[in-house]
């Protein structure tokens, strides 16, 4: 009955982690990106943030609210409208100088381009650069863990070996614990390495915006394909795709427009009103048209819109310094990234050409010769050490050849570019 139970236990909990594997999503690196550009809570807060900008920009094209105005004269008492000598009934309406409604109005809409270009999409492009970099991060400790699971094996095999000799008397008994105390190091960094691949995998579910323990079977791979970079053209191609450069640029000119609606501020505005009077005379009522043209005269221009134009230009002069201050980060960013895809690029080659085939070659040589006697067990350890290092040494210098590619394309501003196309 206690095996019967058994089986039944472990045959369930076998088909639960069967099913959690064959209903899996599997799912692609720009798909991981385009689910994160839908779903993750910054770039939902960031277009929010972009359309009450673009609401206020709305405000700022419709003209001041007319007034509508009703007067009684010549009224026996307050509030006996009844009996009035002149009633005006009429709408007057504040006319803002042209020009300002006019700058108003475009300084609100750069404004609405360089929170779009500058929180809006710049939020999109940082977030797909983080997916990119969590996609493969799970990537890379999915593939240590699948490499940790061979060097644990292989690190058994040297513990039944050493066994073996020991009982044969080809080796001490200090083997035999070298061995041993190998393995257990070996299982002890399996489970770092499992550890690792779960709070990856927790990392990429936030930024997709779904339960950590949600499973994804990832359905790229970590893969290096050599690639010509010309630096002048990424250079300069960063001028037209960084969307943070190109909402500066927008915020200067609105800057601009701001300076210039301070100056046109003292210009005067004005107020029409139409009304309809109605006058009780002895000879009768009588009934007549008026209009009124008030107008605005900046008579304190030398303080008070002395003091916005001065407002106005030291801002168009930090709005400027930022863009200037911006420009130089883009173009370090670029060059750093450059040189850092590079420099990787030239790992990943080395280690594919040279030192992958030479520790897997030297462990070879090592367990051979400890077959035959003919090298010491400490021997045999150095090498399989070097050889676990070594696999998780390239597999962390892939992942940092596709993190430095992310950021390249990201510094040039065109990491986003597959998935715009798409839509």
């Amino acid at each position: 009955m206690f095996s019967y139970l058994t089986i039944m236990v472990w045959s369930a909990l076998v088909f639960m982690g069967l099913s959690r594997s064959v209903f899996a999503e599997s799912i692609t690196r720009d798909g991981a990106v385009q689910m994160a550009l839908l779903h993750n809570p910054e770039v939902i807060v960031a277009y929010q943030v972009w359309k009450a900008e673009h609401a206020r920009s709305l405000q700022a094209w419709s003209p001041p609210d007319p007034e509508f105005a009703l007067e009684y004269e010549g009224m026996s008492g307050a509030f006996q409208f009844g009996s009035f000598e002149q009633k005006d009934v009429g709408i007057v309406q504040h006319v803002p100088f042209p020009a300002g409604w006019w700058l108003r109005g475009q300084m609100s809409g750069l404004q609405v381009q360089s929170v779009r270009l500058g929180v809006y999409e710049t939020t999109r492009a940082d977030v797909a650069l983080r997916v990119h970099l969590a996609y493969d991060r799970v990537l890379a400790d999915a593939q240590i863990v699948r490499y940790s699971e061979e060097n644990v094996a292989l690190a058994e095999r040297l513990f039944n070996r050493a066994k073996m000799r020991f009982a044969a008397g080809d080796v001490p008994k200090l083997d035999v614990m070298r061995s041993e105390v190998a393995l257990l190091r070996q299982k002890n960094q399996h489970l770092m390495m499992q550890n690792n691949l779960k709070v990856s995998r927790v990392s990429l579910n936030a930024l997709l915006n779904r339960p950590g323990d949600t499973l994804l079977v990832l359905a790229d791979e970590l893969v290096y394909v050599p690639e010509h970079l010309d630096d002048d053209g990424l250079r300069h191609q960063a001028w037209f795709k960084r969307t943070e450069w190109l909402g500066a640029q927008k915020a200067y000119l609105g800057a601009q427009k701001a300076k210039s609606l301070a100056v046109v501020s003292t210009l005067p505005d004005v107020s029409v009103g139409i009304f309809r009077q109605t006058a009780v005379a002895p000879t009768g009522v009588q009934k007549f048209w008026r209009t009124g043209i008030a107008i605005e005269l900046p008579i304190w221009a030398f303080s008070k819109q002395r003091g916005q134009i001065d407002e106005a230009r030291a801002n168009v002069l930090q709005v400027g310094a930022e863009r200037d201050h911006l420009k130089q980060k883009i173009a370090q960013e670029v060059d750093t990234a450059i040189a850092n895809l590079k420099a990787v690029s030239e790992r990943v080659k080395w280690m594919q050409a040279r030192i992958l085939p030479t520790s897997k070659a030297a462990l070879e040589m090592a367990r051979q010769s400890y077959d035959e006697g003919k090298a010491r067990y400490l021997d045999l350890l150095e090498a399989q050490r070097e050889w676990v290092d070594t696999q998780t040494e390239y597999v962390e210098a892939l992942y940092e050849y596709r993190a430095a590619k992310a950021q390249l394309a990201h510094a040039t501003g065109t990491l986003l570019e597959s998935q715009e196309n798409e839509q």
